[in-house]
């Protein structure tokens, strides 16, 4: 059985976030548009490349477990926002002595 191409994939649908990933990772394991790796989904599954910033986000993962260490809608780690009335925000700012 044949697999498909993750880079085609892309070419065909260049909006896809996610074929973008998994045609990075495949070429990242010797993928070419013409030539696929013997066990790319695999290596790519097995990957060790921590540092790398789709590291997370591989394809051919549990893709749930790797979503949620990226949530994006995490409130915890939101920066609180200071309310600043119309006069405040008439005033100078005070400089501070150091």
């Amino acid at each position: 059985m044949s697999q498909p191409n993750p880079i085609l994939q892309l070419k065909k649908n260049p909006g896809s976030r996610l074929l973008a990933i998994k045609a990075m990772c495949a070429q990242c394991f010797g993928c070419t548009e013409n030539h696929l790796e013997e066990g790319f989904r695999q290596s790519i599954r097995e990957c060790s490349s921590t540092h790398c910033a789709l590291y997370e986000l591989r394809p051919f993962t549990n893709r749930k477990n790797a979503l949620k260490k990226v949530n994006c809608r995490d409130k915890s780690k939101l920066i609180a926002r200071q309310r600043v009335d119309c006069e405040q925000a008439k005033k100078p700012p005070q400089a501070v002595k150091i």
